[in-house]
């Protein structure tokens, strides 16, 4: 597998809206609390292949694959990323949400990532 890191322990936060697999279908990263432009270079990437860089992602996909497969409209919690030097503890929002604006509507979730979690 070839891992193409853009979560890092130096910028973890965004929002990223997946489909049930994982696939990034949008994304923004966020500093300061303020969201920046959308990243199309993660677009049609695997999230938990190629985007998160912590070595603990299987632990976020875990949570992930059960939430999608369960009836939650939200779930939220807070999540150790475990980077070689450092762990960067983050608030995760994960809502449910359903696309209808084409003819075969498509379910999404949207990762919410934040810092700042003491």
């Amino acid at each position: 597998m070839n891992l193409v890191s853009y979560l890092t322990a130096a910028n973890t936060s965004g929002l990223f809206e997946l489909n049930n697999d994982g696939t990034v279908i949008y994304s923004r990263f966020r500093q300061n609390n303020q969201l920046f432009n959308p990243n199309s270079e993660m677009v049609g990437r695997n999230f938990f292949e190629e985007i998160a860089g912590f070595e603990n992602v299987c632990d976020l996909r875990r949570i992930f694959n059960t939430f999608v497969t369960s009836d939650k409209f939200t779930d939220n919690f807070v999540f150790d990323c475990l980077f070689p030097d450092e762990i960067i503890r983050v608030h995760v929002l994960l809502v449910r949400a359903i696309e209808n604006s084409f003819p075969n509507p498509a379910d999404i979730v949207i990762l919410d990532i934040r810092n700042g979690v003491n």
